[in-house]
């Protein structure tokens, strides 16, 4: 079964998509993604009860424009790795699918910094591939 999450307001570019039997979160981001975005889009991440135990798909094939610097990276990356320091949350893997450089290149630094985690993570480019590592099928989302 899929669930669409109704966190989201309007202004904000993303969606959450919870499929509980493939155990993935799947975050869809369009248009610009920026570090309100990223702050906002976290937030609502963290209220959704299945965040530290399902599986994650973050797709930004949508984005044409990315404005998050390595110190809103470097944040995040402690926030995260706080969070699972201070809880025994089980292992899951995060893909994170960025085809623009610059997204790319952050989600690559934050891939280096959250080492304190049970997240198994990994950048690709193409949507494609990150499925496929996670072997989930999104056809079923209407993205």
């Amino acid at each position: 079964m899929i669930q669409r999450v109704p966190e989201m307001v309007i202004h904000l570019a993303y969606r959450f998509l919870v499929d509980h039997e493939q155990r993935l979160i799947y975050k869809q981001v369009w248009d610009v993604y920026d570090e309100s975005q990223l702050v906002a889009s976290r937030a609502a991440f963290q209220k959704l009860p299945e965040s530290l135990r399902y599986d994650e798909l973050h797709d930004l094939t949508g984005v044409r424009s990315y404005a998050i610097s390595y110190v809103g990276i470097e944040k995040l990356a402690d926030d995260v790795n706080e969070l699972y320091l201070r809880d025994n949350y089980p292992s899951k893997k995060v893909a994170y699918v960025a085809p623009l450089d610059a997204a790319y290149g952050t989600a690559r630094a934050y891939q280096v910094l959250q080492h304190e985690t049970n997240e198994e993570f990994r950048v690709f480019r193409k949507l494609d591939e990150g499925c496929a590592w996670l072997g989930v099928d999104i056809s079923g989302f209407g993205a």
